[in-house]
C-alpha cells in the first residue's frame, strides 16, 4: 500500500524508508475494502489501503512458509531459490532484500513471528536487527512485535534510512484470541467439538475426513479465526503512530499483505 498524499499536479515523491507487513495467513476476503460482505472488523490494518493504493490481484507464490516468505524477500520463484521443503535452506546465490538494501546503507531490522522464516533456514542475512519470535521463544502476538516494532522505529534517525520486515501471525493456527474477540462473531454458548487451543490438530483432522462439522461448529471456528483477525487489528496502529511520531510517516513506502 503506497502513501498517496499528493495531487496530480505535485511532483512525484520517493521514499527514503520501507517497511513490509506480512500478515500471516490473513485471507484477503476477510478485509472490507476487498470484499464488502465481509463483516470482520480490520479497518486499522486497512487504513494504508485508504490512504494509498489496492492491490488486489497479488498471487502469492507458494501455499506455505519458507518459500513464500522467500520469494517475497528475493524477487526469485520458488523453482529458483529452491527453498521449498521442510529442510531445504535459502541458498546464498538467493539475495535477501535485506542484504541489498543493507549494503546501500539502510538500517535494517526484521521482527517474525514464524519459526519458518528462521536463521536454521537462511533467512538471518543482512540484518541489523533479527528476532524470530519463535526460535527465541518469546511471545508472538500482535501485542509484541507491534510494540518491539514501535520501539525499533523510534531508534531510527533521519540521517539513515531504514528498512523493517514484520511479520506477524495471529491469524494462524491455533486460533485462540482473547474471548472478547470471539464473542463479537459469535456470542452465544458454545460446547462442541472446537477448542481453540486444539484448532490445528483439529483441522488436520477435517483435511483428512476423520471429523465432520456441522454449521454451528463451523460458526464457531470462524468466530475464532475472525477474532484472531480484530484481536490483530487493535494493535495494528502501533505501526501507524510510530512512523507517525518519529516523523517517518510521509517518507516512508510502507507495504501490507
Amino acid at each position: 500500500v503506497v502513501p498517496d498524499h499528493g495531487g496530480p499536479s505535485e511532483p512525484t515523491r520517493t521514499a527514503r524508508n520501507l517497511v513490509i507487513l506480512l500478515v500471516d495467513t490473513l485471507r484477503a476476503d476477510k478485509l472490507s475494502r476487498i470484499d464488502d460482505g465481509t463483516e470482520v472488523q480490520a479497518d486499522n490494518v486497512q487504513r494504508w489501503a485508504a490512504e494509498g493504493l489496492l492491490f488486489t490481484r497479488a498471487v502469492a507464490q507458494e501455499n506455505w512458509t519458507k518459500p513464500s516468505v522467500a520469494t517475497l524477500l528475493t524477487g526469485l520463484y520458488p523453482s529458483s531459490h529452491a527453498a521449498q521443503s521442510e529442510r531445504s535452506v535459502l541458498p546464498p546465490e538467493a539475495v535477501l532484500i535485506s542484504e541489498r538494501l543493507s549494503r546501500e546503507g539502510f538500517s535494517t531490522g526484521c521482527l517474525i513471528a514464524n519459526g519458518y522464516v528462521s536463521d536454521a533456514f537462511g533467512f538471518r542475512r543482512g540484518w541489523d536487527t533479527y528476532r524470530n519470535y519463535v526460535r527465541s521463544g518469546l511471545r508472538n502476538r500482535a501485542s509484541n512485535v507491534f510494540a518491539d516494532a514501535a520501539e525499533w522505529i523510534g531508534e531510527q534517525t533521519a540521517e539513515r534510512r531504514f528498512f523493517l520486515y514484520i511479520q506477524t501471525i495471529d491469524p494462524h493456527v491455533p486460533y485462540i484470541p482473547p474471548r472478547e474477540y470471539a464473542e463479537m462473531y459469535d456470542p452465544d454458548a458454545y460446547d462442541g467439538p472446537v477448542k481453540a487451543s486444539e484448532t490445528s490438530s483439529l483441522l488436520e483432522r477435517v483435511k483428512a475426513g476423520q471429523v465432520s462439522l456441522n454449521a454451528r461448529d463451523r460458526k464457531h471456528l470462524e468466530a475464532l479465526y475472525d477474532g484472531e483477525i480484530s484481536y490483530h487489528d487493535a494493535y495494528a496502529p502501533l505501526l501507524w503512530d510510530a512512523l507517525a511520531e518519529n516523523g517517518f510517516l510521509d517518507d516512508t513506502l510502507v507495504v501490507v499483505a
